[in-house]
């Protein structure tokens, strides 16, 4: 489901959040690793999830 948005808005424009760590859900840390795993099993380049996760917040925030 992720993959689809992220295809249609384009990498460059998307970026990757969570607001797990409530009770009943996994751990962020957990939850980002099976999203990541899934996302490069799904044929999605090391630098296309480096900018999901790290670039593009990163340069959102201007840091």
């Amino acid at each position: 489901m992720v993959l689809g948005f992220v295809k249609a808005a384009g990498v460059e424009n998307t970026l990757l959040g969570s607001d797990l760590g409530q009770a009943n859900n996994p751990l962020p840390v957990d939850a980002y690793a099976r999203m990541v795993r899934g996302l490069l099993d799904a044929g999605v380049s090391k630098e296309d999830v480096r900018r999901l996760i790290a670039d593009n917040p990163a340069d959102l925030l201007g840091i």
